[in-house]
Parts: structure tokens; sequence; C-alpha cells
């Protein structure tokens, strides 16, 4: 069976009241967004509202409701054929008085595709029809969710048109819902709402239709609109990098991060790192390299300016020295934070590095290569300690160490020792510059740090 959508206008007839048992009183009818008002001045608790063509009875458009003086049609009015003239609207009341509203004109419209199954894929091309009788002026065409619109899908159907098909995608960033309906209307507010259709979300969909971003990129958009820019970016990102992320324009945008799942590694809205060199609305640390995917959303709509840039996630990295206690803690699923142990080296014997991070279930610590590419180590992952020690040789020459803790979210504490072998010794370590001289066994600087 089809499903109609009505557009209505109003024909210049006096307005016609008929009391049986009290004095008439007037019903008002007017377009508005979103919805048919009617607007009445009747005695009594209750009313019912009906719809009439040419004097016959077509359809109850309420039962009995409490008399609020007006109410506000959200459905496509009951019309069925090719619609017409002559119908109007006619409210009793429970003290039997009945008045009648203006006549106005219908004209009936139809999903022709895909007929009897509208159900969109969010980030898939829409390809739904509407098929009506020809309308003297241009219309335009929105889509509402509930009683919130979502978009404008033709900004200009032209006059005489009897037909027009949807063939944008659908938003990407549309949530899943059967509460959808096309609104048409003209400039002077005639309007026809269709009955609900539904939108899913399909990753799979909206993944195929992701646009891209690249470091150093500015991005720019449109929401919700046909041809506009994406809500959906996607881009490869590096493991042990940092990403920050610049919303140029209009700062209230959402902007969450997705795996290549669709599952939300990062939402800003309750989430912060706590190691951040720069001022990115949004900072995020890469643990695992692959593809990742921006979804940008705006209730207000809009358009979007977006600036990527790509760090070396050790420039966040917090020194260990022996006058600083430092709060750690794993932010977000993925979060790494990164330390380091600045050695200027000594020229008589090895240095020996423990590094003990603990506190935190499952918590991982790992030593990262020369030239953080990589890692050369790691220890935990099964309890709520770990422990990592490094031996470096005589004449190692100076270097950084860099660890990176990561693991569930969670606080943290850390602890690191450095120690040398038995003899005279020459050390530069933590501090820079600094000569630690010391003879005989059991050196040792000791480092922690701690969260409440």
């Amino acid at each position: 069976m089809k499903r109609v959508l009505l557009l209505a206008r109003l024909l210049p007839i006096p307005l016609l009241a008929i009391a049986s048992l009290a004095t008439a009183r007037e019903i008002e009818v007017s377009w508005t967004d979103p919805g048919l008002l009617i607007e009445w001045s009747l005695p009594g608790q209750l009313v019912k509202i009906e719809l009439f063509r040419h004097g016959t009875f077509v359809s109850d458009l309420t039962g009995w409701i409490e008399n609020a003086g007006s109410f506000q049609l959200m459905e496509a009015l009951p019309v069925t054929g090719r619609g017409g003239d002559g119908y109007r609207v006619r409210i009793t009341n429970d003290l039997e008085s009945t008045a009648w509203g203006d006549e106005f004109e219908a004209c009936v419209v139809r999903f022709f595709e895909p007929l009897g199954d509208e159900i969109l894929q969010a980030g898939a091309p829409a390809g739904l029809g509407l098929e009506w009788e020809a309308w003297s002026v241009s219309l335009r065409a929105d889509v509402y969710r509930g009683t919130a619109h979502v978009g404008s899908i033709a900004e200009r159907i032209p006059a005489g048109s009897t037909s027009w098909t949807w063939t944008d995608r659908v938003p990407a960033s549309w949530e899943s819902g059967s509460d959808y309906r096309v609104l048409l209307h003209d400039d002077s507010g005639f309007y026809g709402w269709s009955q609900p259709f539904t939108v899913t979300r399909n990753w799979e969909a909206q993944r195929a239709v992701a646009g891209a971003i690249e470091p150093g990129a500015i991005s720019e958009g449109d929401f919700h609109s046909p041809g506009g820019g994406p809500c959906l970016l996607g881009f490869e990102a590096m493991a042990f990098r940092a990403y920050q992320f610049d919303l140029i324009e209009d700062p209230g945008i959402r902007l969450d991060i997705l795996d290549e799942d669709g599952e939300v590694v990062l939402s800003p809205d309750d989430r912060a790192d706590d190691q951040t060199p720069g001022n990115g609305v949004i900072y995020w640390d890469c643990l695992e390299g692959g593809q990742y995917y921006l979804r940008l959303a705006s209730g207000r709509g809009g358009s979007y300016a977006l600036r990527m840039d790509e760090l070396d996630g050790r420039a966040a990295a917090v020194e260990i020295t022996s006058d600083l206690e430092i709060g750690g803690s794993l932010d977000y699923p993925g979060d790494v934070d990164f330390y380091f142990l600045r050695l200027n080296g000594n020229i008589l014997y090895k240095n020996k590095c423990n590094v003990t991070v603990s506190g935190l279930d499952g918590v991982r610590l790992s030593l990262l290569e020369e030239d953080g590419s990589g890692i050369a180590e790691t220890a935990g992952g099964s309890g709520s300690e770990a422990m990592l020690s490094r031996r470096l040789a005589i004449l190692s020459g100076g270097r950084d160490l860099y660890y990176v803790v990561h693991g569930q979210e969670g606080n943290y504490q850390f602890r690191g020792d450095e120690s040398l072998d038995a003899g005279l010794t020459f050390l530069n370590i933590l501090v820079e510059e600094a000569i630690l001289v010391g003879v005989g066994a059991g050196i040792s600087l000791i480092y922690e740090a701690s969260s409440d």
C-alpha cells in the first residue's frame, strides 16, 4: 500500500460556524513549523476534532481531548485518492456546540520508491522517491526526526513538478530511528508530512563514504546538506604518535575518534589527556597504528573547519627528576603516558636503571626504541605492577631512555632507580650537567611519583 503525504492550501472562503445548542465560536487553521496548528474559542472542558470533505465525514483527527484552545497536528491528514478541494475541520465540544473552519484544498503525495519498505542506511544513497499532483509553486523538502529538524534535502523543487527523488547520501551522522519524516513546504508555509521512515546506522556503509584528512591539512564541510562535507573523516595513525585536532570554526561541534570497527576510542565529553604538549581542542595518543575515523556532529548544523596535526608522542614526556612528584593516570582506552630518564653517561662503570609502575590492574610498562619507532621490551599486563631493568655499558654515551605506561584507565604509581657498579664513578644523570662522584658500592638515586 502506498504511503501518503499531504500538501494543503487554504481557499478564500469565509469562515462558517454552526451551533446546535450554543453560539458558534471561531476556528483558525494555520500552517506552522513543524505542523498544522488548529486554534479555537469554544466553551466546555473537552473537544474532538474531525475532518470533512464537502460535508461528508472523512476521519477523526483526535478523540476527546482537553479543551486547551489549540492542537498541533504532527501527522499527515488522512486524505485518500488524488485529493482535491472541499476539506474542512470541524470541532465539537462536550456542550454539543459545533464549529467549522475554512475550506482548503488537499494534494496527495506518495512514496513511489522503495514503496512499503522505507529503510535508509546512514551513509548510503537515499533513493527515496516522492510523487504528487502538480503544485503551483516551488517546494522545499526537509527531514525531521520527531519534531527536531535534522536536515534539508531539497532547496527548490520546481513549480509544476509531479515527482522528485532524493538521491544524495543519507548523512552518516544520523542516528538509528524509525521516527524520521519528510516535510514538503512552500514559501507560504503550506506543508505536508510523510509517513515515518526508518534510518539505520550501518558502519560499513558509513565507512565506505567517509572523507579523508591528513596531518597538516584543513578539512571544511557542511552538516546535513546535499553535497556538503562529510561528517566522517578517515586518517591513518601511527603507533606512539599523537594527534591534535583544532576546530577552527564553531568550537561547540562534537568530535569523537573511532577505530576501524566503529568503536569510540576517545570522546571529549568526559575525558582529557593529562600529558598534552599543545593547545589542541582534542589531543589523542595512538598506541596501535591503523585506520581511524573522526566523527563530527552539530545540533545546530552549519559548517565546520578542522585542522589535524601529527606530533611525536614523546613531546609530552615527563622527565623523572629527584625533586618532582609525578601524578600518573591513563585517561582513556589506548592512552599512553611517556616518561624519560636523561643520562649523560659515565666513563668507568656500567649504569643500571630500574623502573617500576604499580597500583593499576593490567598495567604495562614498555621501553621505546631509541628512535621512538617501536617497543624495545615490555613488562606487565597480568598484575598491578610491572618493572624493567636496563644496563648501560661503560662508555655507552649520554642518552634519554623513554618509557611508556599503557593499559586500562586509572591511576598508578611510578618509581625509577638508577645505580652504579662498585668503584670510582663519574656520572651525570637526570639533571642536565649535574656531576655525581662516589666511591664504593650501592650508590643509588631513587625517584618516586604517585597519584592520589
